[in-house]
């Protein structure tokens, strides 16, 4: 497994999490609520690992919506406040 996205739902699961202002964006023209995101957590599967990307480490993931449609979540954790976001 991605220790990036091990990280991640570490930190997800103490509720350290913050959602950049292109994450809000992205998340309202497609009508994807943040709360699903962060409940499907736990089932994301890993499409490409970015240990060492420049902002931080960063994860591209497979996951689902509420009514069980899939969508890409980009999680990162930035270097400058170790907490998991949504880019």
């Amino acid at each position: 497994m991605s220790q990036t996205l091990q990280q991640i739902r570490e930190l997800v699961a103490r509720r350290e999490i913050q959602v950049s202002d292109h994450g809000y964006d992205a998340l309202a023209a497609d009508n994807i609520f943040i709360d699903d995101i962060v409940a499907g957590i736990d089932k994301a599967v890993v499409v490409e690992d970015y240990p060492t990307y420049h902002n931080g480490p960063c994860v591209l993931v497979l996951q689902h919506d509420g009514q069980g449609q899939p969508i890409h979540v980009v999680w990162g954790i930035a270097k400058t406040t170790a907490s998991p976001r949504l880019w």
